[in-house]
């Protein structure tokens, strides 16, 4: 071989070697900008889809309650019914569906409480987001006015038979029935 054969097959070593970093740059940078795109396309999607209705994956029969319906299912709010009273409103139990036996808890806003309003987009917003073995499933949310045109908010949640857990865990081990391994498992599991 000659020198000059030798030369121009260094040479073309040297092209090839340049196009091949050249391609698999150009790979790499097609790659990365069709997977940034994707990512954007699809959080611009959830974000749309959150803005065309409630995020709430909320139950067909009852996506629009009322201030009546919700009047009507607690036999007008009456104490018979109250399950609780919060800081910034009261919890009854209700029947929506009396052929079906939906038995729901309603979370009953006092508006004209310092908060109230906030602490109910707080909380709707909060539960929006959140998906936890743990916490109660949201049915469907009321915002609409009372029979006196006064603003009213609720959330309507699945209803849990047993009470709630303060009363579970502030009561005598008798009275409650909770062993106290399964007060270290509630403990553990709010912790989660």
């Amino acid at each position: 071989m000659s020198p000059k054969v030798f030369q121009n097959w260094k040479e073309a070593q040297i092209i090839i070697a340049v196009i091949l970093i050249i391609a698999v740059a150009w790979l790499v940078v097609t790659v990365s900008i069709l997977a940034v795109s994707y990512f954007i396309f699809v959080s611009w999607r959830k974000r749309s889809k959150s803005s065309q209705g409630s995020a709430l994956r909320i139950g067909e029969p009852f996506s629009k309650l009322s201030y009546g319906m919700l009047s009507k299912a607690t036999n007008r709010f009456s104490e018979e019914n109250l399950l609780g009273i919060g800081h910034f409103g009261f919890v009854y139990r209700g029947i929506l569906d009396v052929e079906r036996n939906m038995v729901v808890a309603i979370k009953v806003f006092q508006l004209p409480q310092r908060g109230a309003a906030k602490s109910f987009m707080v909380e709707c917003e909060a539960l929006r987001n959140t998906r936890h073995r743990n916490l109660l499933k949201i049915q469907t949310v009321c915002s609409s006015t009372d029979f006196q045109g006064n603003d009213f908010k609720a959330l309507v949640y699945e209803f849990m038979p047993n009470g709630n857990l303060h009363q579970c865990i502030h009561s005598d081990q008798k009275q409650s029935g909770l062993s106290l391994s399964q007060r270290l498992t509630i403990a553990v599991d709010v912790a989660c």
